[in-house]
């Protein structure tokens, strides 16, 4: 939450001390971190307000992201990540909409190397980029070509897996 604040521009002072809580403490506990940025989080997008209606690959979408990624490792430069994900269950959000996975595939191909760059000036090694997607939304059958094209130039793929039926009753284990 602290860090949606920050919301690519107009940092507010409780955002950037949550980041520098951040920088102090996990490196303190000789922790690595798995970061998620959920701009579109399950079932809607996370991102300012005047962002809410441009796609994700329109050049102020993008623009904006990098500027948020500048302040982000600015403010957590201390902080060593095992991968960042960028999108949180995207795939409940698009549905059966293939032409916006598309768009937030730019979105991702134009991000990720800038996003790899500033954690390598910084660190000195690689980081890990890529988004998250349901386990369902994976195995899709209408879908999972268009998720394994999202995917395939990206360093991770992140899932999240509930053994859920119809009616949020939890499945058998086998």
């Amino acid at each position: 939450k602290g860090l949606k604040r920050l919301e690519y521009r107009g940092y507010d002072s409780a955002g950037i001390a949550m980041l520098q809580l951040i920088d102090f403490y996990f490196p303190y506990q000789n922790m690595k971190l798995e970061l998620n940025i959920p701009v579109i989080n399950t079932v809607k997008r996370e991102v300012p307000a005047d962002l809410e209606t441009v796609p994700f690959d329109s050049s102020l979408m993008i623009t904006r992201f990098k500027m948020f990624l500048d302040t982000l490792f600015h403010y957590m430069p201390n902080v060593e990540l095992i991968a960042l994900n960028i999108g949180n269950e995207s795939d409940v959000y698009w549905g059966t909409d293939t032409a916006a996975v598309y768009r937030f595939r730019t979105f991702l191909d134009s991000v990720q190397p800038y996003a790899k760059s500033l954690y390598y000036n910084i660190h000195g090694e690689d980081l890990k980029v890529g988004t998250t997607i349901c386990y369902g939304g994976l195995l899709d059958n209408n879908m999972k070509n268009v998720y394994q094209q999202l995917n395939a130039p990206h360093d991770i793929i992140s899932l999240t897996y509930y053994p859920l039926l119809p009616g949020f009753q939890v499945a058998s284990p086998t």
